[in-house]
């Protein structure tokens, strides 16, 4: 399919765009960094000399599926706004589910609840997760429900690049990423979507100690080629696990749905084959 170019880019905008993919490929460093230089790219466009969407942009690029740069984006905007201490989250994966919380002070009070809770090392340093964070988001905004006094949103990723609105009565309503609401029981997938993101935390934590590892003496030996590739097919898998869509064969019924395994839910890829099969074929066609 042919790309439909638009409005060149400037010398300024090819000059931020230079710099922003210099920001990434550093970070696979910092998912700070990373997310906002995502951000820069989606807002301004700096994608459109050679991509027609930012969806497209990223798949081609980074590998990386337009709800997950959109969670490193939203992530990262957290991190970079809200008056959070010195102790910052370390990964995407514990800043998400501040992201839920719709005011700054609110993100920045259950951040210090987690600061607070979380058991220490030896050094007194926090031992933080993702699963530690969401359970203080999620026993917050009960309180706050319980109290009249809460204001959560819910992000719903959409088709289109722009964010998308949301009505008052529909904010507590979880929606997959096709803007589907999805029954209570299914929406629990995707409130726990962090398990996949902690894992993926760890490895990229691996990942790093692999790089440190090859750097010293100690990994003379050390098979670094099939170690990476074992790491990129867990990557994978994680990835081609993910909750994406409501099941479009029972709707989230589950009783006896072999395509979501009854659990209400199916992957990206599992979506786009269902909804290539569906779909009606025109008069003539094979």
């Amino acid at each position: 399919m042919a790309t439909t170019i638009t409005t060149p880019l400037t010398a300024t905008e090819q000059a931020a765009l230079t710099a922003a993919t210099a920001t990434i490929t550093a970070g696979l460093t910092t998912f700070v960094g990373v997310g906002l230089a995502l951000a820069e790219i989606r807002d301004r466009r700096l994608y459109r000399d050679d991509h027609s969407t930012f969806a497209a942009y990223c798949r081609d690029q980074w590998d990386l599926d337009k709800p997950h740069a959109h969670r490193l984006i939203s992530a990262a905007a957290v991190v970079a706004a809200v008056p959070i201490g010195t102790i910052q989250p370390a990964n995407e994966s514990q800043a998400r589910p501040l992201t839920k919380l719709a005011t700054p002070e609110d993100q920045a009070e259950a951040w210090a609840t987690v600061i607070e809770t979380a058991p220490k090392n030896q050094t007194g340093e926090p031992l933080i997760t993702g699963h530690l964070v969401a359970t203080v988001v999620a026993d917050m905004t009960s309180t706050k429900a319980a109290e009249g006094s809460a204001e959560i949103t819910e992000e719903i990723p959409t088709a289109t690049d722009g964010a998308a609105d949301v009505d008052e009565q529909d904010q507590a309503t979880v929606h997959d990423y096709l803007g589907q609401p999805v029954p209570d029981h299914v929406a629990l997938a995707f409130h726990e979507e962090y398990k996949l993101d902690d894992i993926v935390g760890a490895i990229e934590l691996t990942a790093k100690n692999i790089t440190d590892l090859m750097n010293s003496p100690a990994g003379a030996h050390f098979d670094e080629k099939t170690a990476t590739a074992a790491l990129a097919d867990l990557r994978r898998l994680v990835a081609t696990a993910r909750p994406f869509a409501l099941c479009p064969r029972c709707e989230g019924a589950t009783r006896t749905c072999g395509l979501c395994y009854r659990s209400g839910q199916v992957t990206e890829s599992i979506s786009l084959a269902t909804a290539i099969h569906l779909a009606p074929t025109t008069e003539g066609q094979a």
